[in-house]
């Protein structure tokens, strides 16, 4: 269970630094 949190969290982490990025990019326009 511990792996697949790992996993999850390793798969979820990139998707939600581009969300923040493109936001960042939103507000900065």
């Amino acid at each position: 269970a511990h792996a697949l949190t790992l996993v999850l969290r390793q798969d979820v982490d990139p998707t939600l630094t581009l969300l923040s990025f493109h936001a960042l990019l939103a507000s900065r326009t």
